[in-house]
Protein backbone atom coordinates (compact mmCIF):
# COMPACT_ATOMS: atom_id res chain seq x y z
CA UNK A 1 0.00 0.00 0.00
CA UNK A 2 1.42 3.48 -1.05
CA UNK A 3 1.17 6.14 1.55
CA UNK A 4 1.69 9.50 0.09
CA UNK A 5 3.14 12.16 1.42
CA UNK A 6 0.03 14.06 3.23
CA UNK A 7 -0.92 10.98 5.02
CA UNK A 8 2.70 10.46 5.81
CA UNK A 9 2.98 14.22 7.60
CA UNK A 10 -0.31 13.46 9.32
CA UNK A 11 0.94 10.61 10.60
CA UNK A 12 3.91 11.88 12.40
CA UNK A 13 2.21 14.39 13.58
CA UNK A 14 -0.34 12.13 15.19
CA UNK A 15 2.53 10.42 16.84
CA UNK A 16 4.49 13.44 18.19
CA UNK A 17 1.28 14.68 19.50
CA UNK A 18 0.92 10.55 21.51
CA UNK A 19 4.56 10.98 22.61
CA UNK A 20 3.89 14.51 24.48
CA UNK A 21 0.72 13.31 25.76
CA UNK A 22 1.98 10.43 27.62
CA UNK A 23 5.28 12.89 28.55
CA UNK A 24 2.39 15.38 30.05
CA UNK A 25 0.29 12.70 31.37
CA UNK A 26 3.14 11.00 33.48
CA UNK A 27 4.80 14.21 34.99
CA UNK A 28 1.74 15.70 35.95
CA UNK A 29 1.06 12.21 37.97
CA UNK A 30 4.68 12.19 39.38
CA UNK A 31 3.89 15.70 40.45
CA UNK A 32 0.17 15.17 41.76
CA UNK A 33 1.40 12.08 43.89
CA UNK A 34 2.99 14.05 46.06
CA UNK A 35 0.85 15.97 48.56
CA UNK A 36 0.63 18.61 51.92
CA UNK A 37 -1.09 19.58 54.14
CA UNK A 38 -1.28 22.98 53.80
CA UNK A 39 -1.22 26.07 50.93
CA UNK A 40 0.11 29.05 53.40
CA UNK A 41 2.11 29.31 56.57
CA UNK A 42 1.36 32.31 58.46
CA UNK A 43 4.11 33.54 61.55
CA UNK A 44 3.46 36.60 63.82
CA UNK A 45 6.30 38.13 66.01
CA UNK A 46 5.65 40.72 68.45
CA UNK A 47 8.72 40.24 71.17
CA UNK A 48 11.91 39.14 71.21
CA UNK A 49 10.84 35.51 71.25
CA UNK A 50 11.46 32.87 68.89
CA UNK A 51 8.35 31.55 66.71
CA UNK A 52 7.63 28.53 65.21
CA UNK A 53 4.62 27.36 62.40
CA UNK A 54 2.98 24.34 62.82
CA UNK A 55 4.32 21.27 60.88
CA UNK A 56 3.47 21.02 57.14
CA UNK A 57 2.82 17.54 56.30
CA UNK A 58 4.05 15.56 53.23
CA UNK A 59 3.35 12.48 52.18
CA UNK A 60 2.55 10.80 48.57
CA UNK A 61 -1.30 10.36 47.55
CA UNK A 62 -1.23 6.75 46.03
CA UNK A 63 1.45 4.69 48.31
CA UNK A 64 0.42 1.45 45.94
CA UNK A 65 2.32 3.15 43.42
CA UNK A 66 6.11 2.64 42.78
CA UNK A 67 7.78 4.91 45.34
CA UNK A 68 9.54 7.97 43.84
CA UNK A 69 13.31 7.00 42.76
CA UNK A 70 14.76 10.18 44.34
CA UNK A 71 15.20 12.21 47.20
CA UNK A 72 12.33 15.29 47.57
CA UNK A 73 14.30 18.66 48.51
CA UNK A 74 12.45 21.84 49.89
CA UNK A 75 14.26 25.10 47.90
CA UNK A 76 15.55 27.89 49.68
CA UNK A 77 13.33 30.87 49.96
CA UNK A 78 13.12 34.87 50.48
CA UNK A 79 11.17 37.05 52.75
CA UNK A 80 10.28 40.20 51.62
CA UNK A 81 8.48 43.60 52.16
CA UNK A 82 6.52 45.29 49.71
CA UNK A 83 9.53 47.68 50.27
CA UNK A 84 11.94 45.57 49.15
CA UNK A 85 12.71 44.89 52.56
CA UNK A 86 14.24 41.02 53.35
CA UNK A 87 14.40 39.23 56.48
CA UNK A 88 18.00 38.03 56.54
CA UNK A 89 18.28 34.36 56.07
CA UNK A 90 20.22 33.27 58.92
CA UNK A 91 17.22 34.87 60.90
CA UNK A 92 14.83 32.05 59.19
CA UNK A 93 14.98 28.43 61.14
CA UNK A 94 13.95 25.54 58.86
CA UNK A 95 13.23 22.45 60.75
CA UNK A 96 13.24 18.67 58.97
CA UNK A 97 13.58 15.15 59.78
CA UNK A 98 17.30 15.76 58.68
CA UNK A 99 17.86 19.83 59.40
CA UNK A 100 17.25 21.50 62.11
CA UNK A 101 19.30 25.43 61.34
CA UNK A 102 18.96 28.34 60.09
CA UNK A 103 18.75 29.05 56.41
CA UNK A 104 21.84 30.43 55.73
CA UNK A 105 23.52 26.97 56.05
CA UNK A 106 22.14 25.65 52.27
CA UNK A 107 20.19 25.86 49.22
CA UNK A 108 18.07 22.89 49.15
CA UNK A 109 16.75 20.78 52.06
CA UNK A 110 16.30 17.36 52.34
CA UNK A 111 12.53 16.26 53.48
CA UNK A 112 12.27 12.76 51.67
CA UNK A 113 14.12 10.05 51.29
CA UNK A 114 13.62 8.12 48.32
CA UNK A 115 11.83 5.39 50.57
CA UNK A 116 9.93 7.47 52.72
CA UNK A 117 6.37 8.01 52.00
CA UNK A 118 5.68 10.79 54.35
CA UNK A 119 7.35 13.54 55.75
CA UNK A 120 7.18 16.69 57.58
CA UNK A 121 8.89 20.62 58.00
CA UNK A 122 8.05 24.06 59.49
CA UNK A 123 10.04 27.38 59.71
CA UNK A 124 10.68 29.32 62.27
CA UNK A 125 12.21 33.01 63.08
CA UNK A 126 14.51 33.84 65.45
CA UNK A 127 14.03 36.22 68.27
CA UNK A 128 16.44 39.46 66.71
CA UNK A 129 13.79 39.59 63.93
CA UNK A 130 11.57 41.18 66.02
CA UNK A 131 14.38 44.17 65.62
CA UNK A 132 13.71 44.60 62.17
CA UNK A 133 11.03 47.38 60.14
CA UNK A 134 7.81 46.31 61.24
CA UNK A 135 5.46 44.97 58.46
CA UNK A 136 4.61 42.11 56.64
CA UNK A 137 7.03 40.07 54.73
CA UNK A 138 6.06 37.79 52.22
CA UNK A 139 8.09 34.39 50.32
CA UNK A 140 6.97 30.93 48.45
CA UNK A 141 8.41 27.90 49.49
CA UNK A 142 8.65 25.24 46.32
CA UNK A 143 9.16 21.94 47.02
CA UNK A 144 10.13 19.03 44.53
CA UNK A 145 7.26 17.57 43.09
CA UNK A 146 4.49 19.52 44.87
CA UNK A 147 2.29 20.22 42.38
CA UNK A 148 1.68 23.78 44.45
CA UNK A 149 3.77 26.62 45.92
CA UNK A 150 3.23 27.31 49.93
CA UNK A 151 3.10 31.00 50.75
CA UNK A 152 4.62 31.95 53.55
CA UNK A 153 3.12 35.36 55.26
CA UNK A 154 5.32 36.66 58.51
CA UNK A 155 4.28 39.71 60.57
CA UNK A 156 6.27 41.76 62.51
CA UNK A 157 4.37 43.83 64.83
CA UNK A 158 5.39 47.10 66.17
CA UNK A 159 7.44 46.38 69.11
CA UNK A 160 8.83 48.99 72.14
CA UNK A 161 10.17 48.04 75.49
CA UNK A 162 11.19 50.35 78.51
CA UNK A 163 13.60 47.98 80.56
CA UNK A 164 14.28 50.20 83.48
CA UNK A 165 16.26 48.84 86.46
CA UNK A 166 15.74 51.67 88.84
CA UNK A 167 13.48 54.89 88.89
CA UNK A 168 15.22 55.66 92.73
CA UNK A 169 17.33 58.81 91.15
CA UNK A 170 20.29 59.48 94.35
CA UNK A 171 22.89 61.84 94.78
CA UNK A 172 25.23 63.88 97.14
CA UNK A 173 25.29 67.39 97.30
CA UNK A 174 29.17 68.40 99.05
CA UNK A 175 30.13 72.13 99.72
CA UNK A 176 27.27 73.74 97.70
CA UNK A 177 28.31 76.90 98.74
CA UNK A 178 31.40 76.93 96.13
CA UNK A 179 29.12 76.55 93.36
CA UNK A 180 25.37 78.15 92.16
CA UNK A 181 24.65 75.15 90.33
CA UNK A 182 25.48 71.58 90.74
CA UNK A 183 25.74 69.01 88.16
CA UNK A 184 25.44 65.09 88.98
CA UNK A 185 28.36 62.67 88.26
CA UNK A 186 26.70 60.15 87.37
CA UNK A 187 24.29 59.00 84.40
CA UNK A 188 21.19 57.39 84.10
CA UNK A 189 20.63 54.88 81.66
CA UNK A 190 17.71 54.47 79.45
CA UNK A 191 17.48 51.43 78.45
CA UNK A 192 15.05 50.71 75.45
CA UNK A 193 14.01 47.68 73.16
CA UNK A 194 12.41 48.84 70.17
CA UNK A 195 11.71 48.66 65.92
CA UNK A 196 10.73 51.75 65.26
CA UNK A 197 10.52 55.21 66.84
CA UNK A 198 6.96 56.56 66.96
CA UNK A 199 7.25 56.78 71.00
CA UNK A 200 8.15 58.53 73.22
CA UNK A 201 9.34 58.58 77.30
CA UNK A 202 7.13 60.76 79.58
CA UNK A 203 8.41 61.49 83.62
CA UNK A 204 6.90 62.94 86.30
CA UNK A 205 8.42 63.11 90.30
CA UNK A 206 6.53 61.10 92.29
CA UNK A 207 7.53 62.69 95.28
CA UNK A 208 9.93 66.06 96.47
CA UNK A 209 13.22 64.75 96.80
CA UNK A 210 14.29 64.26 100.64
CA UNK A 211 18.06 64.62 101.47
CA UNK A 212 19.05 62.12 104.50
CA UNK A 213 19.40 65.31 106.88
CA UNK A 214 15.29 65.82 106.44
CA UNK A 215 16.14 68.72 103.88
CA UNK A 216 13.89 68.98 100.96
CA UNK A 217 14.38 69.65 97.16
CA UNK A 218 11.95 71.90 95.62
CA UNK A 219 10.92 70.75 92.59
CA UNK A 220 11.90 74.12 90.19
CA UNK A 221 15.88 73.44 90.96
CA UNK A 222 15.93 70.14 89.47
CA UNK A 223 17.07 70.22 85.74
CA UNK A 224 18.16 67.65 83.70
CA UNK A 225 19.85 67.00 79.83
CA UNK A 226 20.44 63.87 77.73
CA UNK A 227 23.46 62.76 76.80
CA UNK A 228 25.23 59.24 75.38
CA UNK A 229 26.24 56.91 77.55
CA UNK A 230 29.45 56.17 75.84
CA UNK A 231 30.77 59.59 75.10
CA UNK A 232 32.78 60.92 77.80
CA UNK A 233 31.14 64.68 79.05
CA UNK A 234 33.71 67.00 80.40
CA UNK A 235 31.53 68.38 83.52
CA UNK A 236 33.66 71.86 83.75
CA UNK A 237 31.83 72.55 80.98
CA UNK A 238 28.71 72.12 81.58
CA UNK A 239 26.66 74.99 83.06
CA UNK A 240 22.83 75.08 83.31
CA UNK A 241 21.87 77.00 80.11
CA UNK A 242 22.87 73.14 78.84
CA UNK A 243 19.83 71.56 81.38
CA UNK A 244 16.04 71.70 80.92
CA UNK A 245 13.99 72.30 83.99
CA UNK A 246 12.43 69.25 85.29
CA UNK A 247 9.30 70.99 87.19
CA UNK A 248 5.90 70.64 85.00
CA UNK A 249 2.26 70.73 85.89
CA UNK A 250 2.21 67.40 83.84
CA UNK A 251 4.29 64.41 82.91
CA UNK A 252 7.21 66.22 80.43
CA UNK A 253 8.34 64.59 77.18
CA UNK A 254 11.47 63.19 78.36
CA UNK A 255 12.90 61.72 74.94
CA UNK A 256 11.34 60.51 71.75
CA UNK A 257 12.56 57.51 69.58
CA UNK A 258 14.34 59.40 66.88
CA UNK A 259 16.48 61.04 69.92
CA UNK A 260 16.81 58.02 71.19
CA UNK A 261 17.85 56.47 68.18
CA UNK A 262 20.68 59.09 67.23
CA UNK A 263 22.29 58.49 70.87
CA UNK A 264 20.68 60.28 73.46
CA UNK A 265 20.05 57.03 75.53
CA UNK A 266 21.10 58.56 79.07
CA UNK A 267 20.11 61.07 81.60
CA UNK A 268 22.23 63.36 83.98
CA UNK A 269 20.94 65.95 86.39
CA UNK A 270 21.41 69.00 87.58
CA UNK A 271 20.17 71.00 90.78
CA UNK A 272 19.79 74.71 91.07
CA UNK A 273 21.55 75.55 94.52
CA UNK A 274 20.01 79.23 94.98
CA UNK A 275 17.56 78.75 97.34
CA UNK A 276 14.79 81.36 98.66
CA UNK A 277 16.52 85.10 99.55
CA UNK A 278 20.19 83.93 98.95
CA UNK A 279 19.68 80.92 101.17
CA UNK A 280 21.59 78.08 99.27
CA UNK A 281 20.21 74.14 99.54
CA UNK A 282 21.96 72.49 102.19
CA UNK A 283 24.14 69.78 101.28
CA UNK A 284 23.40 66.38 101.86
CA UNK A 285 22.56 62.99 100.24
CA UNK A 286 19.00 63.13 98.36
CA UNK A 287 17.25 61.15 96.80
CA UNK A 288 13.85 60.59 95.40
CA UNK A 289 11.54 58.71 92.77
CA UNK A 290 10.61 59.45 88.68
CA UNK A 291 7.54 58.40 87.49
CA UNK A 292 8.72 56.74 83.78
CA UNK A 293 6.10 56.32 80.96
CA UNK A 294 6.15 54.61 77.88
CA UNK A 295 3.46 55.98 74.94
CA UNK A 296 3.56 54.75 71.56
CA UNK A 297 2.51 57.78 69.14
CA UNK A 298 -0.37 56.68 66.65
CA UNK A 299 1.08 56.78 63.15
CA UNK A 300 -0.59 53.96 61.62
CA UNK A 301 2.04 51.92 62.47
Amino acid sequence: MKVNTHQLKKIIDLFLLLILFLFLTTNFTKAANLSASGYEINLNIDSPQQVFSTNIDLGLINREEELPLKNIYLEKFILKSAEGKEIPANYIKIETPYFQDTMDQSYRYLLMKKDQVKSWFKIGLLSKTVYLDPGIYKGFINIDDLDWEIMVKVTIEPFVKLNLDEKNIEFSVNNPRETDFFIAPKLYELNIDYNHTDWEVQACLENEFESDKGEILAAKNLFYRLENLNQKTDLLKLNKDQFKNFQTEYSLILINGKEYQEGLNSIRFGIDLTGEESSVQPAGFYSGNIIFTLRILDNNL
